[in-house]
């Protein structure tokens, strides 16, 4: 019998648990390039290969101590290669025009084709916060012989640890990145195939 009243507070204390936190989301945003000259190829973007955590949607930390991790209720809008590839199409469609960049997975005589594997998608914390980002850029032809090969590995800081400060970060790395590949691209895009 003096179990039942202390069965009763237990079950009472649990419903009085602190609420669960909200999930926040994030999304990679550049602003566009500025319009190019007139291109002659038709550019494909393919699906950016990650691995292992980095195909995850919740957002990662490299912490002090040397190890990866994933923060709870910090998520991306989906998965990262699939939000990077959106971000490069409309980032090339902005430079090139629409009807010279699609994100299918079409192969014809005269397309270029880029390919991009994630490499590092994280926030540096311990003196401060960073995000790093790195990755390895491929420009194929339709033979998926390479035209161009170069990698982009740098670090940015954070204005704090708060996450749309990190996100904000990660959106000023990329658009580095995506300034690169597209000086390298604009040379194969005009050339006559």
């Amino acid at each position: 019998m003096r179990a039942l009243p202390l069965l009763a507070v237990v079950a009472l204390a649990g419903c009085a648990a602190a609420p669960l936190p909200s999930e926040h989301f994030f999304r990679l945003e550049i602003a566009p390039p500025p319009a190019r000259p007139a291109v002659t190829a038709i550019v494909v973007v393919e699906r950016p290969q990650a691995h292992g955590i980095y195909n995850d949607r919740p957002l990662l930390f490299l912490g002090g101590d040397g190890s990866y991790q994933q923060y709870n209720y910090q998520i991306w809008i989906t998965t990262p290669p699939q939000m990077l590839r959106e971000q490069l199409a409309a980032y090339l469609r902005a430079a090139y025009g629409g009807e010279h960049v699609y994100s299918s997975e079409a192969h014809a005589p005269g397309m270029l084709f880029v390919k991009t594997e994630v490499q590092h998608l994280e926030q540096i914390t311990g003196h401060g916060s960073s995000a790093r980002l790195a990755m390895d850029f491929i420009i194929a032809d339709h033979d998926d012989a390479p035209l161009a090969v170069f990698s982009f590995d740098e670090t940015e800081p954070a204005a704090s640890e708060a996450m749309a400060d990190y996100a904000q970060a990660q959106d000023r790395l990329l658009a580095r990145a995506y300034a690169r590949l597209l000086d390298k691209l604009d040379p194969l895009a005009r050339a006559k195939r």
